[in-house]
């Protein structure tokens, strides 16, 4: 049996970014955006993405924080909100996707739907060519 700590212990590099698996359809773009503006602050320990509610599941922490991460986790904490919070030491940084590029069409929500059943991945697979052809 796998350790579930070895991700957190094997950070070679000084941030680590973890996202959720079932939310295929968020734009790389706002990653990679939100990515370079994080590496760019000083001071900073953690961030997570907002987008109409804070997306805690989209988080980077640099590794120093991943000790205190663990310890969060391993002490039974499993709010994503709280574990940032401990484990940045109140230096998170929020990302604001919504006041960064203003307020979303209704159908770009459903970039953080989630895809779980193979029904949910045809309709998202469905949803991203047609936005696609729609530009």
């Amino acid at each position: 049996k796998q350790d579930p700590r070895l991700g957190r212990r094997a950070a070679a590099q000084p941030w680590v970014l973890f996202m959720p698996v079932d939310v295929p359809l968020v734009p790389e773009e706002w990653l990679r955006r939100w990515a370079e503006a994080v590496l760019a602050m000083d001071g900073v320990m953690a961030s997570n993405l907002y987008y109409g509610r804070d997306q805690p599941a989209f988080c980077m922490l640099r590794r120093e924080c991943l000790g205190r991460f663990s310890e969060a986790l391993e002490a039974g904490e499993r709010r994503l909100g709280m574990l940032l919070e401990r484990a940045s030491e109140g230096l998170l940084w929020v990302y604001d996707l919504e006041g960064l590029y203003g307020k979303f069409p209704e159908a770009n929500e459903r970039w953080f739907a989630n895809v779980n059943t193979p029904k949910d991945l045809a309709e998202a697979e469905a949803w991203a060519r047609e936005s696609r052809l729609g530009r």
